[in-house]
């Protein structure tokens, strides 16, 4: 292993792609994990995290998640150096208290004296970090180049801007998000690079056994304009022509903004809208016919 550490940091909404990242590098790298929480982000289809026991800024993994998520912990991340969450308690993403907190997190940081940061995501709340770290090396992920349909915001493109200043390489997960982001940004184009996803397997250790049933076609996740969930909805009577009896059953959250077409509300849909934990996405997805994913843009 290298003499010096690597800080990865990533935030709970991308904590499962990032799982699968770690699990590939922890064998040549020292990795000190930093997982951030937001008040937006504490309910996660990853992890358990329980209000009552977080506390702003730093917390222990093991004490605030919950006991069933316990021999996943284990596993995935066997071999890592260090976990840590870090709670930006605040909702206001560029608030004051926001910034002084962020103060902390680079303190933390620097005192690892790690040979790289791996910001994985351009988090807007940890966005100040950088210029208390600009004497080490910066890499970043970026999931989205251009934000999608319907949800463009002027501070993702501030946090992104301001990241690739101090940036030395960009981690892109397809070739087509690396063709988009050297398209929005030809000047760092130089700098760019693709990974592959590779399967979830920390998903393994988590839900039931229990025999397939096919009851429905699902789509999951949160709701908002680029799903693509109207052209679901207007494929539904070509779809009972061929299976009179299957359910559609559309499981997420909206997002802030976005007002369900009036065709969801149909006996052939089914539509769940409370929080669904890893577990229950699972089961969800083991008792489905087939999952459909009619993004218009992603």
């Amino acid at each position: 292993m290298n003499s010096r550490p690597i800080i990865y940091y990533t935030q709970l909404y991308f904590l499962d792609s990032a799982i699968e990242t770690i699990n590939c590098i922890k064998y040549d790298f020292d990795i000190h994990l930093i997982i951030e929480v937001t008040s937006d982000s504490i309910q996660s289809t990853v992890l358990q995290i329980s209000k009552n026991k977080i506390q702003p800024g730093f917390n222990d993994l093991y004490v605030i998640t919950d006991s069933s998520d316990q021999q996943m912990l284990n596993s995935v991340f066997s071999g890592v150096k260090s976990v840590q969450v870090f709670y930006f308690s605040s909702p206001r993403s560029l608030g004051v208290y926001t910034f002084f907190q962020s103060v902390d997190l680079a303190a933390y940081m620097k005192a690892l004296r790690p040979a790289a940061i791996h910001f994985d995501s351009t988090s807007l709340r940890a966005v100040w970090t950088i210029f208390w770290l600009r004497s080490i090396r910066i890499l970043i992920t970026i999931h989205d180049p251009l934000p999608h349909s319907g949800e463009y915001s002027w501070k993702i493109i501030f946090a992104q801007k301001l990241y690739l200043i101090y940036t030395s390489k960009v981690i892109l997960y397809s070739k087509f998000a690396r063709s988009l982001f050297d398209s929005v940004f030809p000047a760092k184009s130089d700098l760019s690079d693709n990974i592959r996803l590779l399967p979830y397997n920390y998903i393994s250790f988590t839900g039931s056994v229990t025999t397939p049933t096919n009851q429905y076609i699902l789509l999951f996740g949160r709701l908002s304009y680029y799903k693509g969930l109207d052209i679901l909805l207007d494929a539904i009577p070509y779809v009972i022509k061929q299976y009179p009896d299957i359910k559609i059953l559309i499981a997420g959250r909206l997002e802030s903004g976005y007002i369900l077409p009036d065709s969801v509300y149909t006996q052939q849909v089914e539509f769940i809208s409370n929080y669904l934990s890893v577990n229950d996405l699972k089961d969800l997805i083991r008792h489905a016919k087939f999952v459909v994913c009619p993004y218009i843009y992603a």
